[in-house]
């Protein structure tokens, strides 16, 4: 196969009730990741994280914001596609991580022990519910200059990411957020607030800096992590050796996604098979955003709260039935 099979992990504000719902009644090895996951999550925090965002009596369409759910919700069903995949054959070159995504790719790449990267997701989750001010995470559908240039944004929010050209993120103050999403509309400029209670990205996180070092640097910080297969998207890219720092700009420093993408590019001759893990599809929508012209690259969502996930899937393994061909 000439093209590079990546596999893309998103963070917070891709999550919602039932995500995955679909693979996890329909296959048996998906819902075993799930249920395996969710089990070690039990035993170490005393509740199960699956049973809440597949409660029958959520709707698709309520916030699900409570990130003592969301946080480890999305690295669990991350991680389980990632482990479902490469059972049915699709072995990824490279795991690129965004934000949250990160510690997922890490997990499953192998890079570090699952089990303590969930206890880490869950920790921090807790970490910034008992720390940090509430705040918000607004996307904004415009050039990434707007935010340069408009002093509404930059003086009252913090760059958050970067996803391709028309679509960035700004972190900040729950009521500042509000003032610049209602300066926005009146401009008649498309944007969004997330489904995220806590500014990340932003100083409003820094409250948790000293535990999120000191639980990275419980890691065998010295390893030389499997970099070929595992990459980030935070700035600078993911270090060839791995420290307490790196997690800390994971949860604060701007996500750069195009600028990884684009690094992705480069690095590959033939193109990619872009496959998005995560809940809602964005990343391989930020791809198809970031790629360059006359790029032979693919890119594929297997979840989305407006889509079959079944259908999406079906899709793929049938792109890959044509490649082996």
């Amino acid at each position: 196969m000439d093209q590079s099979i990546v596999f893309l992990f998103s963070g917070q504000g891709s999550q919602y009730f039932h995500m995955g719902e679909d693979l996890y009644r329909h296959q048996e090895r998906f819902r075993y990741w799930i249920d395996e996951l969710d089990m070690k999550l039990y035993h170490m925090i005393g509740y199960s994280v699956s049973s809440y965002f597949f409660d029958e009596k959520k709707k698709k369409s309520e916030s699900f914001d409570q990130l003592m759910y969301s946080h480890p919700a999305i690295f669990m069903l991350e991680v389980a596609m990632a482990r479902f995949l490469m059972e049915q054959g699709i072995q990824p070159e490279c795991m690129l991580g965004a934000s949250l995504g990160d510690y997922a790719a890490a997990a499953a790449s192998g890079a570090l022990d699952t089990d303590r990267m969930l206890e880490f997701v869950a920790m921090q989750a807790l970490w910034v519910e008992e720390a940090c001010p509430e705040g918000r995470m607004l996307a904004v559908l415009h050039d990434r200059s707007l935010y340069e240039e408009t002093e509404a944004l930059y003086r009252h929010s913090t760059f958050a990411a970067d996803n391709y050209n028309g679509h960035f993120v700004v972190s900040g103050e729950t009521v500042a957020l509000e003032h610049i999403e209602q300066y926005l509309r009146s401009r008649s400029i498309a944007c969004q607030m997330l489904p995220v209670s806590y500014a990340f990205h932003s100083s409003l996180i820094d409250p948790i800096e000293e535990q999120v070092r000191r639980f990275g640097a419980s890691f065998n910080t010295g390893a030389r992590h499997r970099q070929s297969i595992h990459r980030s998207s935070i700035p600078g890219g993911l270090p060839q050796v791995v420290t307490d720092e790196y997690w800390w700009k994971v949860v604060r420093e701007p996500i750069r996604f195009r600028e990884a993408v684009i690094r992705q590019e480069a690095a590959s001759d033939h193109g990619c098979i872009y496959i998005d893990l995560g809940p809602s599809g964005t990343l391989a929508s930020f791809v198809r955003g970031s790629l360059p012209a006359g790029s032979r690259s693919e890119a594929f969502a297997l979840m989305s709260p407006f889509s079959r996930d079944s259908v999406l899937l079906n899709r793929l393994l049938q792109r890959f039935q044509t490649i082996s061909q």
